[in-house]
C-alpha cells in the first residue's frame, strides 16, 4: 500500500512539474513581451497558435501590424483551409510573397472585398482593423456608439462602434478614436483576444450623441482669382502642407466639414486661386468598396443638399470607376461631391470652381474628369 502512495506521489510531482515548466515556457516566449500591457494577450494567443514572433525570440509588440500579419493571424485564428484558394488578384501580392495564401482564403471566404491592390506591407490602421475583425466574425450591433473624431457619417464608423458595442475596444480616455493611426503587433493582440475570448473584453462605452455637425463657409471672404498670399493671409486654420512654385501652388488646411475632418486645399495657377477642394480621404492608397462609397457619398450628399440646396445633378457610373457625383450650379462657382476609387485608389472629394459655360455645363461627367485631372497634374507638378 505503501509503495503505491509513493508511486502516486511521484505521477503527481511529475506531471506537475510538466505543467508548471510548460505554463512557464508559455509566459516566457518572447524575450520582450515581460511586462508589456499587452502580455497576457499576447501568450494567450500564441498559446493557441496564432502568432509567432521572430527568430531572434522577440515579439516586437510596439512594431506596427501589417495588412498581410494581419491576413495571416486572422486566418489562423478563424482556422480557415489555405487549399485551393484563387487568386484574388491583387497586383501587388505575389504568389511568392508569405501572406499571399492567408489573403486569398479572406478574399475568397468574402472576408475581404477584391479590388486592385492589398498593401500587404502596409501599416494596418485602426479603422481597417475594425472592418476587417467586425467582417471576420460577423460581428453585429446598434453603430449608435460614436468617438470625437469619427462622424456618424464617416465609412468605418458602422465598424468601429459595433466593436465598440462588443467591447473590443472602448477608444482613447480623450474621447477619440484615431482611426487612421497605425495598429501595432501588441494593440492587435489585445484587439483578436476579445474577440476571441470575452474574458478579455471591456465594458462598452455608453452610446452617445453625434457630434455637433459645422459647416465653415469656404467662399465668404475668399473668391477666385485672389493671389495665393491673399488667400493664406485670410485663412487662420491649421496650415498642414504649403506648396508654393512661380507657376502653380498649394495650400492646405485642417478643417471641419460636414462633421468630418478634412483637408481643404486651395489651388493656384499663375498665382492665381483656381480651384478649391476638401479631401475627405487623406490615404491615397485607401481602396473601399461600392457599398462603401456609395455609403459616403450618400452620406455627403444630404449634408450637401442641406447647403447647396436641391437643384443638383447626379451621375452614377459602375464598374471599374465606382464613380457617385453630385453638382450643384451656385451664382459664383460650381460644385462637384465626387467619390470614387479612379486610378487604383479611393477618392472623395468636394470641388469649387469657377462657373462653367452653359454649353459646358451640359456634359457634367466629363466636366468631373477634366477638373479632377487639373488637380492631379497640379499636385504631380509640386511634387516632381
Amino acid at each position: 500500500m505503501k509503495k503505491g502512495i509513493n508511486v502516486l506521489l511521484s505521477l503527481v510531482l511529475f506531471f506537475s512539474v510538466f505543467l508548471f515548466a510548460n505554463e512557464t515556457e508559455a509566459s516566457g516566449k518572447f524575450t520582450d513581451t515581460r511586462n508589456h500591457w499587452a502580455e497576457k494577450e499576447i501568450n494567450y494567443l500564441s498559446g493557441k497558435g496564432v502568432i509567432n514572433g521572430f527568430t531572434n525570440g522577440s515579439f516586437k509588440p510596439d512594431v506596427s501590424v501589417t495588412r498581410g500579419q494581419t491576413a495571416i493571424m486572422l486566418v489562423r485564428a478563424l482556422n480557415l483551409s489555405l487549399a485551393n484558394r484563387p487568386n484574388p488578384g491583387f497586383k501587388d501580392v505575389s504568389t511568392k510573397h508569405s501572406a499571399y495564401k492567408y489573403i486569398a482564403a479572406l478574399v475568397d471566404e468574402g472576408i475581404y472585398p477584391k479590388g486592385v491592390n492589398y498593401s500587404p506591407d502596409k501599416a494596418l490602421t485602426r479603422e481597417e482593423m475594425a472592418r476587417m475583425l467586425v467582417n471576420s466574425y460577423s460581428l453585429t450591433g446598434k453603430k449608435n456608439v460614436t468617438f470625437k473624431d469619427v462622424s456618424t457619417s464617416y465609412w468605418a464608423q458602422p465598424y468601429i462602434s459595433i466593436l465598440a458595442e462588443n467591447g473590443i475596444t472602448a477608444g482613447y480616455s480623450n474621447g477619440t478614436f484615431k482611426p487612421r493611426d497605425a495598429v501595432t503587433r501588441g494593440q492587435f493582440s489585445v484587439f483578436l483576444s476579445r474577440v476571441l475570448n470575452d474574458n478579455y473584453r471591456v465594458k462598452p462605452p455608453a452610446p452617445s450623441n453625434p457630434p455637433a455637425k459645422t459647416t465653415p463657409v469656404l467662399m465668404q471672404d475668399i473668391k477666385f482669382g485672389m493671389t495665393y498670399q491673399q488667400v493664406k493671409s485670410r485663412e487662420t486654420r491649421p496650415l498642414v502642407e504649403d506648396l508654393g512654385d512661380s507657376s502653380v501652388a498649394i495650400l492646405s488646411y485642417l478643417v471641419n466639414k460636414y462633421g468630418y475632418n478634412a483637408y481643404l486645399e486651395y489651388y493656384f495657377e499663375n498665382n492665381r486661386l483656381e480651384y478649391v477642394a476638401y479631401n475627405f480621404l487623406e490615404d491615397d492608397n485607401s481602396y473601399h468598396t461600392r457599398s462603401e462609397l456609395a455609403s459616403m457619398h450618400n452620406a455627403l450628399h444630404k449634408e450637401g443638399v442641406k447647403e447647396f440646396g436641391n437643384d443638383y445633378f447626379y451621375y452614377d457610373e459602375d464598374y471599374p470607376s465606382n464613380r457617385f457625383v453630385t453638382s450643384w450650379k451656385k451664382a459664383n462657382f460650381d460644385v462637384i461631391l465626387s467619390v470614387n476609387d479612379d486610378n487604383l485608389y479611393s477618392r472623395v472629394n468636394l470641388i469649387y470652381f469657377k462657373p462653367l459655360t452653359r454649353s459646358a455645363a451640359n456634359e457634367k461627367p466629363n466636366n468631373l474628369h477634366r477638373i479632377q485631372d487639373e488637380l492631379e497634374r497640379i499636385n504631380i507638378e509640386l511634387r516632381k
